[in-house]
């Protein structure tokens, strides 16, 4: 890598992340322009990839193996490729000195010398992990009689020196082996315990992430160990797959679920797929788009567990517009702390590894980070001494958790669509892996990274981890409300033994003092009701009362101009409660009855008011005059007045439920201050009823008081005609009308003195009977009925014999539950003895 491009990838790693690093065009014509050099380096001697010399008399074994090796990796990464290139110049030119019958002889020595376990490991494809190519050179071939990528002959050739390793029984090939049955058994048991205590457990959350074409959806489908075949049937991934693996003891067999699609409308519900059909359906939805396709997988050997596909990195230099947005997609859903990454990548030395240079900043320490290096069999096939192999594995281990694979490609992987054969193979490639190793002799501290075994084991193992960890909040939980549930006894005993009628009266009259006290403050004036929850506007008072207008007894509507300021109606647009919206009410009143027009008179009304005077048979126009106004004052106004009566009733009852409010409010900022079962009030239904009624028929007696008071305003006709013919000595001028319409002037004239008299007397009546008795006579009336109450009564307003019977079966109902308890603790304590030990 040149000077420049290594700055710009310190400078900005994750910009540079996929960036190929193989020569440029000119460097390449530059050494293809220097004969000089290339004529000196035949002198030197041969060297593999790792630095270590190689006898002469192998150069040519090690020459066609190296140009094979060239030609295996070509699709299985080009880095690798163009890593080995100088040594492949050096090689090809010694090559060209030597025989072709001479390296036929070399590689078939190096093929007898592969060791006993299978004659064609010299030979083998190096198909595993995915877009490997034919070995055919190394066992002695030409290149030219592999036509295809993958022949089948490279595949038959595969897949029997795989089967060179035997299987010795199902627990040695099951994805689940690690944990045995009983964990998983314990491991439902344990979930059952939580949910019971309403206790969440959250599931690990693991995010694969890396290149497109290194094996990553590849490593997804071995760690859950079923052929589900994801890169086979959708190509690359296109948008995030969640895999929520669920523990579910009923199914013997895995129940695959594909749920709605929020993207796709095509897929708005939830389907149960065949594990066959799955890779078909999530090509289907596999689009590119941010949202994910989740699949539910539940079974009976499974962890709850979240597996996340992420789409494959882009290199830049593709030029794929997507680049950038798949890589900010990724770091998004690897930035929350609480997720495992695992990273697969193709492997190769551990220089010109990068994956790591895009996690660093958001797991500095790689401490939930876990690598995944991919076709390692091709790799560990290019060396030829332990001390480069060891090397090689230790840079690529320290200090990070570095897992080494080797997968079946698409050619070896589309020949083992059942479950158990395709388990069989992944365990076969591990052995095969360390079979190649123990011919170099590496170091066996090393063996536990080596396998998709070993990497399901350390991912299994942290998942376990995590949940053993959970155990200990889980056990405290169930202690801690065992010991309530002791406390809940006790206190439901000392209540039951505590009842009787001297407690009740102490609580009946707390109830009623701070009850009548709420009702005064809600009178005299105070925000604590929550007015924007409780207040009314002048239009919400009337909808909820039910009169929408006044109305006069013609059956007639005034309307009525609240937001006029001829009606002057205060705060008709403002949310009010208690004395002030009372006060609104009167005025609202005044307003409507200054607004009553006069009715009209017939002539029978005017004959008959007329009658005849005392001194002589000449009608008195003054007396038919007072008559009809009296008439018709009453005729407008006492509709009106029982309406005020109605309304205000209402006003005053509605308080009930607003005072309710703020004793509960009140009682429930008290912190710190438990109040038992028999204490609190609200369970007394019935008594609280009892206190109410005593409110309503209280508010009913003052209304029915009120309106009697306000009937009185309409004097008799004699009182009037004395009040405005001697009193006033008022006269009417009777002019040169006619008599109908004298009488009928004067009538008007009376009423109009009338009806604000009587208006304005009403109002004055309302606040001395109605308000005034609210707030004196009202203690009075319900403190006394409860201090008369003799115990029976009290006891029967109480339903004492209902509350006895009731706190006696929540005493029962406790035991039972302390019971019960107990034994989920011994059964917890099992449990989680058995999921902690692997």
């Amino acid at each position: 890598i040149n000077s420049s491009a290594t700055t710009a990838a310190r400078a900005n790693p994750t910009r540079t992340m996929f960036k190929s690093k193989s020569k440029g065009k000119k460097e390449k014509e530059k050494e293809k322009s220097t004969p000089a050099r290339t004529s000196s380096k035949k002198k030197m001697a041969v060297t593999s990839t790792t630095g270590e010399e190689i006898p002469k008399s192998s150069s040519k074994e090690h020459t066609e193996k190296k140009k094979s090796d060239s030609t295996e990796n070509t699709s299985a990464g080009a880095t690798d490729a163009v890593s080995a290139s100088s040594s492949d110049d050096i090689s090809e030119k010694k090559t060209k000195s030597s025989s072709s019958g001479d390296a036929a002889v070399s590689s078939s020595s190096s093929s007898k010398s592969a060791g006993p376990t299978s004659a064609s490991s010299s030979s083998a494809s190096s198909m595993a992990g995915g877009g490997n190519t034919s070995r055919s050179k190394r066992s002695g071939h030409s290149s030219s009689s592999s036509s295809s990528h993958h022949s089948m002959k490279d595949v038959t050739m595969e897949v029997t020196e795989l089967d060179a390793y035997k299987v010795a029984s199902d627990a040695e090939t099951s994805p689940h082996a690690y944990l045995p049955t009983k964990v998983y058994e314990a491991y439902d048991q344990i979930q059952n315990f939580a949910r019971d205590l309403n206790t969440q457990i959250e599931a690990p959350e693991i995010v694969l992430i890396g290149a497109q074409g290194h094996g990553k959806s590849s490593v997804l489908e071995a760690f859950l160990g079923f052929p589900i075949n994801m890169v086979g049937n959708g190509g690359c991934t296109k948008r995030p797959v969640i895999f929520n693996l669920n523990n579910n003891v009923d199914y013997e067999q895995p129940k695959v679920i594909l749920k709605r699609d929020s993207i796709l409308t095509d897929f708005d519900q939830d389907v149960v797929v065949k594990l066959t059909d799955l890779p078909a359906q999530l090509k289907k939805r596999n689009v590119a788009t941010e949202g994910p396709v989740f699949v539910q997988f539940e079974y009976k050997h499974a962890l709850n567990l979240q597996l996340i596909d992420m789409p494959g990195l882009i290199d830049e230099n593709q030029g794929d517009l997507m680049a950038d947005e798949i890589r900010m997609a990724v770091e998004e859903w690897i930035t929350p702390p609480h997720r495992i990454i695992l990273a697969v990548e193709q492997c190769q030395s551990a220089d010109k590894l990068r994956l790591h240079q895009l996690i660093k900043p958001f797991d500095p320490d790689f401490a939930r980070t876990v690598f995944a290096l991919t076709h390692f069999n091709d790799h560990v096939r290019r060396f030829t001494s332990a001390r480069d192999l060891n090397r090689f594995l230790q840079q690529n281990t320290h200090e990070l958790k570095r897992f080494f694979v080797t997968l079946p490609s698409l050619a070896v992987r589309s020949r083992f669509t059942e479950v158990r054969p395709f388990q069989e193979k992944l365990w076969q490639y591990v052995q095969r892996d360390l079979d190649d190793l123990e011919k170099l002799a590496y170091n066996k501290t090393y063996a536990d990274r080596v396998g998709i075994v070993a990497l399901r084991k350390h991912l299994l193992h942290q998942t376990w981890y995590r949940y053993k960890a959970v155990v200990p909040r889980i056990l405290a939980q169930l202690r801690a409300k065992r010991a309530q549930t002791q406390r809940d006894i006790a206190t439901v005993t000392a209540e039951l033994e505590g009842l009787g009628s001297s407690r009740l009266r102490a609580l009946a009259s707390k109830y009623v003092v701070d009850f009548l006290q709420v009702i005064e403050q809600l009178l005299s004036g105070t925000s604590e009701g929550n007015v924007s929850v409780h207040g009314q506007t002048l239009a919400d008072e009337k909808a909820d009362h039910g009169d929408a207008e006044w109305y006069t007894s013609s059956g007639g509507a005034v309307p009525v101009e609240a937001g006029s300021d001829k009606w002057d109606i205060p705060y008709w647009s403002n949310r009010l409660y208690g004395g002030q919206q009372f006060e609104r009410l009167l005025r609202e009143f005044k307003a409507v009855a200054a607004h009553a027009e006069f009715p009209d008179i017939s002539v029978d009304d005017q004959a008959t008011a007329a009658g005849m005077g005392k001194l002589s048979n000449a009608p008195d126009h003054a007396w038919a005059a007072t008559d009809l106004a009296q008439q018709k004052a009453r005729e407008v106004l006492n509709p009106l007045i029982e309406q005020l009566a109605s309304r205000a009733s209402h006003l005053f009852k509605r308080l009930v439920s607003i005072a309710q409010r703020i004793m509960e409010s009140r009682q429930q900022a008290k912190e710190g201050q438990q109040v038992s079962n028999v204490d609190d009030i609200t369970q007394y239904t019935y008594f609280t009823y009892h206190v109410q009624n005593l409110y309503d028929e209280f508010v009913d007696q003052v209304a029915k008081q009120a309106l009697n008071k306000c009937m009185d305003e309409f004097y008799a006709p004699r009182t009037i005609y004395w009040e405005i013919t001697k009193l006033e000595q008022r006269t009417f001028d009777s002019g040169s009308g006619d008599e109908g319409t004298v009488v009928t002037d004067m009538a008007k004239s009376i009423f109009l003195d009338v009806r604000d008299r009587i208006a304005g007397n009403v109002v004055l009546k309302f606040y001395n009977f109605f308000l005034v008795p609210m707030q004196t006579d009202l203690w009075k009336v319900v403190q006394g009925d409860i201090t008369h109450m003799s115990d029976d009564q009290l006891e029967q307003k109480f339903s004492l014999q209902t509350t006895i019977q009731n706190l006696e079966n929540d005493r029962n109902n406790l035991e039972d539950t302390l019971l019960e308890l107990d034994d989920q603790e011994l059964l917890f304590g099992k449990a989680a003895k058995e999921f902690g030990q692997l």
